[in-house]
């Protein structure tokens, strides 16, 4: 079972080690285990703080792009006089810290009106 985890580790030089010796090579390598994975853990979770941070932002400019493709889609209308088309972009104020999604479906489908 000890060569196991030594190759799981990396297959150190432990040959002549003591029982004490043993007991420390693998309390310190379970705590350094556990710290490098409490590590990624935090990173992780920082990363997905930044990335939700700016949901907001790059869901706005993402559906901008879908408009301008959209209107370069539609070149059969640049030659009318006429507009048929027209897009209004305004902010909304909608609580994101409030978890009641009926009420945020509600206000949307209003101001869509």
């Amino acid at each position: 079972m000890l060569k196991e985890y030594r190759v799981g580790l990396g297959d150190f030089d432990t040959d002549g080690y003591n029982t004490g010796q043993w007991i420390i090579f693998l309390i310190a390598t379970f705590f350094v285990t556990l710290i490098m994975l409490n590590m990624l853990i935090a990173i992780m979770g920082n990363t997905f703080s930044e990335v939700t941070a700016i949901y907001q932002a790059t869901d706005y400019k993402e559906k901008a792009a879908l408009l301008g493709d959209i209107e370069r889609a539609m070149v059969w209308n640049r030659e009318k006089k006429e507009n048929y088309y027209m897009h209004i972009c305004r902010s909304l104020n909608i609580s994101l810290s409030d978890n009641n999604t009926e009420a945020k479906i509600r206000e949307l489908t209003v101001s869509m009106q």
